[in-house]
């Protein structure tokens, strides 16, 4: 969502799903009209990209699926308190 006016703005094709704008996406319609070579790129909740990769599998047309998970690690804190976020990154995603 934050690169979505940056990557507009150079002329990409984008199209973004936001489930409660557009309800659940059609993912046979969606990759099966997608045209040869094109990219996909999902992030969300991990059942969804499970299914976007399921049905990628379908389409061997396609280009690359670029896949973004986010999972917390250790404990959770549910206090409401404050908290610190630390950001890495890591290899070896796609």
């Amino acid at each position: 969502m934050a690169y979505r006016d940056s990557l507009a703005m150079h002329g990409a094709a984008v199209d973004i799903w936001i489930e409660t704008e557009r309800g659940y996406p059609d993912l046979p319609r969606i990759l099966g009209e997608a045209r040869e070579g094109t990219e996909i790129y999902a992030c969300g909740p991990g059942s969804m990209i499970d299914a976007v990769s399921a049905e990628f599998l379908r389409h061997p047309e396609l280009g690359n699926l670029h896949v973004e998970r986010f999972a917390a690690s250790g404990p959770t804190d549910a206090s409401g308190d404050a908290f610190e976020v630390e950001l890495r990154h890591s290899l070896g995603c796609n």
